[in-house]
């Protein structure tokens, strides 16, 4: 009986959304339960569902956000909220929009939701997974202008001297001449940036 009560529970209870995406449109939420009023494989399998269910909609989100027909008003949301999500999952398709300009500031808030590169907020709000990432690909990165918004996600996260002793790891360790020269790059810009920022 009790089984039966708390699969009822798990099926209306309405704590978190979770967005089920069908032809780029929300079509339903799926619900979150009372974790008080389950047994515990209810509570354990509602635990997995809710994981499952999150890596679901990052996934989806991250999927709208690389897609080539998503107008740029809709992708400045996607990027925001998979920063709010904090999802790792969405990294490395952040990175490749880092340079991406916001096409509005969103008016309607006092304190705005997001810069002008809304892409660098987002991994910098994501934080030590959004640094791994970008140390990665700075290593190949050649594009001055996303290699400075590159290393400003770094020092808001790392701050100044962990930041650079970061990039002076991941120089240390390049193998080969292009990462070399290419990180060699980042950490200039690094230091650039952090002694503009620290006076």
């Amino acid at each position: 009986m009790r089984a039966s009560i708390a699969s009822g529970v798990l099926a209306v209870g309405i704590l978190l959304c979770t967005l089920v995406v069908a032809d780029e449109k929300v079509v339903s939420t799926s619900i979150a339960p009372d974790f008080a009023a389950l047994d515990d494989k209810a509570a354990s399998d509602a635990a997995n569902k809710l994981i499952a269910d999150r890596r679901t909609l990052e996934q989806n989100l991250t999927t709208q956000l690389d897609a080539v027909k998503t107008p740029d008003n809709r992708k400045v949301l996607l990027i925001y909220t998979l920063g709010k999500l904090r999802s790792r999952w969405a990294v490395a398709s952040l990175i490749k929009v880092i340079d991406f300009k916001a096409p509005f500031m969103d008016p309607k808030f006092d304190v705005a939701r997001w810069g002008s590169h809304p892409a660098v907020d987002a991994l910098a709000g994501i934080g030590d997974p959004a640094v791994i990432g970008i140390v990665d690909t700075l290593s190949t990165e050649k594009d001055d202008a996303r290699v400075r918004l590159m290393v400003m996600v770094i020092y808001r996260v790392e701050g100044a001297k962990p930041g650079q002793a970061r990039l002076e790891t991941a120089l240390a360790k390049a193998h080969d001449d292009t990462a070399k020269q290419n990180l060699q790059n980042a950490l200039s810009a690094y230091r650039e940036l952090a002694v503009k920022f620290d006076k």
